[in-house]
C-alpha cells in the first residue's frame, strides 16, 4: 500500500457551499484504478491533513496525473493557498495492538 499526505487549507466561508464539489470529486477520485480511500482530518481553522491511501505508488501517480484539471476545477478555487505535500510512500505494517 501507498500513502500520500498533503496538507490544505481551506477558506471556511467557501467550504459551508462546497459539499457538491466534494462529492464529485471523491466520485472521481473512487473511480481511479488502485485508489484505496482517503483519511481527511479536520484540524481546525480550515486546515486539513489529507491521506490519500493507493495499491501502489504507480497507480498513485497515475491518478494524479488523472486528476489534476478534477482538482483545478472543483478543489482549488476553496483553497486559501497551494497544497503542501507532506509525506508520500510505502505504508508499514502497524503495530501489533494485540496483548
Amino acid at each position: 500500500m501507498y500513502a500520500v499526505v498533503r496538507e490544505l487549507h481551506f477558506e471556511e466561508q467557501r467550504l459551508s457551499g462546497a459539499r457538491d464539489a466534494f462529492a464529485v470529486f471523491g466520485r472521481a477520485h473512487a473511480a481511479q484504478e488502485g485508489f484505496l480511500d482517503v483519511l481527511t482530518i479536520d484540524a481546525g481553522g480550515g486546515r486539513r491533513i489529507v491521506v490519500n491511501l493507493w495499491d501502489t505508488e504507480e497507480h498513485a501517480m497515475r491518478g494524479r496525473e488523472t486528476l489534476i484539471p478534477v482538482v483545478g476545477r472543483l478543489i482549488e478555487p476553496l483553497l486559501a493557498g497551494p497544497p503542501r505535500l507532506l509525506a508520500a510512500g510505502p505504508v508499514l505494517p502497524t503495530v501489533n495492538r494485540s496483548s
